[in-house]
């Protein structure tokens, strides 16, 4: 899964369930140092072991995927 894949699905999902704060309190709970940031190991972790779980190879791509993007400074 690409990680516009990975958005497409999560925008959908969050329309449909009207849980865009519950995604965001979800996230402030992994964010260890409370800078807006998950680490991507955690961030793999989650995505593998929780809810509809990502294979190993598709939460290594997608947090990698985070990384790069915020290494560019987006």
């Amino acid at each position: 899964m690409d990680f516009a894949t990975f958005v497409h699905v999560l925008d959908k999902h969050s329309r449909l369930e009207k849980c865009q704060q519950d995604i965001v309190d979800a996230f402030k709970a992994h964010d260890p140092s409370g800078h807006g940031a998950v680490p991507a190991s955690e961030l793999r972790h989650i995505l593998t072991q929780f809810g509809d779980k990502m294979t190993s190879a598709e939460g290594t791509s997608v947090s990698l995927y985070c990384t790069l993007f915020s290494l560019q400074g987006c």
